[in-house]
């Protein structure tokens, strides 16, 4: 009973830091960013430590693997000065014996309460919010820091309740989502936010309504596959040729291209952040895919892709279309925005622990 005891308390122990780090990034990407505190990253990271300390039991493999990540992650951010990387590899090493599930709940319940408290914030004037006059009209946030942002917690707490409720969604869960999809649209005018939330949820309708025998459901992983390098290999050669595109997606594929050219790929990535963070470039790197291979490395970029793609299969051949489904938002997500390379806006990063702590599938 007592053994019972501790093995609850080390897993709260993580779920606790766990919310601690979504509630920061949450409030860091919204407009109250003023509030966002470095101590938070102190406390969350002392619970993962210790986490890790009191787990005890690990295989000589797993110790060499864990000593690689954070060594890896240290010697990034010294490289970088981006934390993404080492935050992946503690998240990582701390989460043995960790419930998926579980941790998708946390983070769904964690991200829906704080878009509210921003809502509320906004609308009793305690936070402003970030309005973008633009071609498409004027775009709100809400408080949710930016129209994009605001877009992209609709679609990411979407595909999280799907998840949570995969059995129980239906085509009146399914029209109601695509109702709220076109209506957040309607006022923040995220083109990336709509592509996102619409593919999303095409990926859900085949996975519950087309029968496994009736479709080779390989395709929606070779689909996302084919995204994967599409929105890696265009930036890196992108010409006149990719121009129709290009304004779909606001001037990202040759912002991209900006970065590529200047900084090429390295291992452990590049130090990014003077253009970054000049008030008066014009370029941004939000492809999440770019954003992976030249400012957190190659390894990091492999290390995501290569790992997803195994678990997509892992999970088609468990029939797990929960899993896929879940994904699959993710990926597509990072076709046009970064956040979500970063582990605490991406739950479904959790998953490359299955592959770390010795089991061999998703089940």
């Amino acid at each position: 009973m007592n053994y019972r005891k501790l093995e609850i308390s080390k897993s709260s122990i993580f779920y606790i830091a766990w919310i601690i780090m979504v509630i920061h990034f949450c409030v860091a990407n919204s407009n109250m960013q003023d509030y966002s505190r470095t101590l938070v990253s102190y406390i969350a990271m002392s619970l993962f430590g210790i986490k890790i300390i009191l787990q005890r039991r690990y295989s000589i493999k797993e110790i060499c693997i864990m000593a690689f990540l954070c060594v890896w992650g240290i010697l990034t951010y010294k490289v970088t000065d981006d934390m993404r990387v080492f935050w992946f590899a503690i998240v990582l090493c701390a989460s043995k014996d960790i419930d998926f599930d579980k941790s998708v709940r946390y983070s769904f319940r964690t991200m829906l309460l704080c878009c509210i408290l921003f809502f509320i914030s906004y609308k009793i004037g305690i936070i402003d919010e970030t309005m973008v006059d633009s071609v498409r009209g004027i775009r709100h946030s809400f408080g949710l820091g930016h129209p994009n942002m605001c877009a992209a917690y609709y679609a990411l707490l979407m595909i999280q309740y799907i998840y949570i409720n995969f059995k129980k969604i239906n085509i009146v869960y399914i029209n109601i989502l695509i109702v709220g999809t076109f209506l957040i649209y309607s006022f923040t005018k995220s083109t990336t936010g709509l592509i996102t939330a619409v593919v999303s949820l095409l990926i859900v309708i085949v996975l519950k309504y087309v029968s496994f025998k009736k479709i080779n459901s390989q395709l929606i992983i070779y689909f996302l596959i084919c995204g994967i390098l599409a929105f890696t290999i265009i930036p890196i050669i992108y010409n006149k040729g990719f121009s129709s595109i290009d304004a779909l997606l606001t001037g990202r594929l040759h912002q991209a291209h900006f970065y590529f050219k200047k900084y090429g790929i390295g291992l452990l990535g590049k130090n990014i952040n003077a253009d970054l963070n000049n008030i008066y470039t014009d370029n941004i790197l939000d492809i999440g895919y770019a954003r992976m291979l030249i400012n957190n490395g190659l390894i990091y970029y492999l290390t995501i892709v290569v790992g997803y793609i195994i678990a997509m299969f892992e999970a088609w051949k468990s029939e797990r279309r929960d899993i896929i489904a879940l994904m699959s938002c993710f990926v597509v997500y990072m076709f046009t925005e970064n956040v979500s390379t970063y582990i605490f806006m991406n739950v479904t990063m959790l998953l490359l622990s299955y592959y770390l702590y010795r089991k061999t599938s998703i089940d």
